[in-house]
């Protein structure tokens, strides 16, 4: 039942619906992973994001990197489940969730690609949690 409205400006207004509990969405990142045949390191995640109330936020943050048909590595981890706030209210313009990334980041020609999951917790059925979007920095040696 969970709902997901794209705004008009690249982002996603979610929505519980009215099966409750915490829901997850699951982004997929392609990046050209060599730059100029060299490899890539994914150095930080910023998440930019807006809960309607201090009830709806992230909880989980979990990025990976696919090493094969189903398997993975973990670049960031962040299942604590004590969840973040940006109630609409006070930061209208919204937060950033930032992670620094220090393991498992390289990417070359082999490395597969990147997923993203964020899992958020609603204040109600119609209460909603925006991901304006999300940035990646990449940095070459």
């Amino acid at each position: 039942s969970t709902i997901i409205d794209m705004d008009t400006t690249g982002g996603a207004f979610v929505k519980r619906g009215a099966t409750t509990g915490h829901k997850n969405v699951m982004l997929p990142i392609t990046v050209v992973a060599p730059l100029y045949g060299q490899p890539v390191k994914v150095t930080a995640l910023d998440i930019y994001w807006k809960g309607e109330t201090e009830f709806d936020g992230i909880t989980d943050v979990i990025l990976r990197r696919q090493t094969g048909v189903g398997a993975y590595v973990n670049l960031v981890f962040d299942t604590s489940g004590a969840g973040y706030a940006c109630e609409q209210s006070a930061h209208p313009q919204g937060c950033t969730q930032h992670y620094d990334i220090t393991s498992n980041n390289v990417l070359t020609a082999d490395s597969g690609i990147l997923y993203l999951t964020i899992e958020m917790a609603f204040n109600s059925a119609s209460s909603w949690v925006e991901i304006g979007g999300v940035r990646l920095t990449l940095e070459h040696d």
